[in-house]
């Protein structure tokens, strides 16, 4: 019987044994589940991470071609801007000179208050910078108060006059103030004008200076 009961004890022990492998099995299954599940998780996150991130930065990416392209567009647009200003300026101005002048006479200066211009050959940019401003008051001054279009011509033999036009349905235009304004400022501005006669026969048409002193 002890022999027997030896042998019971035995088989016990050896299913306890087994009982307890299985267990360290089944922990060692789930542990390594685990550790596979985990490694799918971060993989999956990192997978998540990187998606955001690459949209972060295609929106970050976008935000600055935008910006980039708002840019180009401003600057080309100003560019087409400066370009259409300068065309304005350089038509009134052809327009002026070609409408007024002849082969041997030449636009000093002039206004127009119908388009409310002031026009300054640039041929004559040697001229003083006081006596260029004194053209401009005299040339806006007469068109505000007379209306219609004033300017300044040397004439072939280097004497200045005064043209004067308007339009024929411009009721405003003051032919009697026109005349006695021109008087007043023959009168007034009478050594400025001799000096600018002086300065055309001398720059443009090459007079002796001399000569010219000589005879005044």
């Amino acid at each position: 019987m002890a022999e027997s009961g030896y042998g019971m004890e035995n088989k016990d022990n050896k299913k306890d044994k087994d009982n307890i492998k299985d267990k360290d099995d089944m922990k060692e299954i789930d542990k390594a589940k685990g550790k596979d599940d985990m490694k799918e998780i971060d993989k999956a996150k990192d997978k998540d991470d990187m998606k955001e991130t690459d949209k972060a930065k295609d929106a970050g990416n976008m935000k600055e071609i935008d910006k980039a392209k708002e840019k180009s567009n401003i600057k080309h647009i100003d560019k087409m801007r400066d370009k259409d200003n300068k065309n304005n300026i350089k038509n009134t101005e052809n327009s002026t000179a070609d409408n007024n002048t002849t082969e041997d006479r030449m636009v000093l200066c002039g206004a127009n208050a119908y388009e409310q211009k002031y026009y300054f050959n640039e041929k004559f940019n040697k001229i003083p910078d006081s006596i260029k401003e004194e053209l401009h008051v005299i040339s806006v001054l007469f068109t505000q108060e007379v209306g219609g279009v004033f300017l300044m011509v040397f004439e072939p033999d280097g004497t200045l006059e005064f043209q004067t036009e308007a339009d024929e349905e411009d009721i405003t235009y003051d032919e009697i103030s026109c005349g006695l304004l021109i008087n007043k400022i023959r009168r007034e501005r009478q050594e400025m004008l001799e000096s600018l006669s002086l300065f055309y026969r001398v720059i443009v048409l090459h007079e002796d200076i001399s000569q010219l002193l000589d005879q005044e």
